[in-house]
């Protein structure tokens, strides 16, 4: 969640947006010093909610990644966002 304070802060280093929000700011800085859980939460999805409403950002790409492969391959696993495939275990069943 700390990575939202980094671009939409109005004193961030990444704020590209030239975002210069009081209440963004005092939402992102109460959520990095709260310790309950709930709070945080309902600080965060204010913050989110803030960023959509006003299209602080637009994703531009959305990766795809699209992977083919035999019957006759064993093994096949993909790492823990399911882009890159983990090859170490691959083997191939004889024909």
């Amino acid at each position: 969640p700390d990575l939202l304070r980094k671009f939409f802060h109005s004193q961030a280093t990444f704020n590209w947006a030239k975002v210069n929000d009081p209440e963004l700011d005092a939402w992102l800085e109460e959520a990095a010093r709260a310790s309950d859980h709930t709070q945080r939460a309902v600080l965060y999805s204010s913050v989110q909610q803030r960023v959509m409403e006003q299209a602080l950002i637009i994703p531009i790409r959305d990766y795809v990644n699209l992977n083919g492969v035999s019957n006759h391959v064993e093994g096949l696993r993909f790492d823990g966002r399911g882009w890159f495939p983990w090859l170490i275990d691959v083997t191939v069943k004889a024909q």
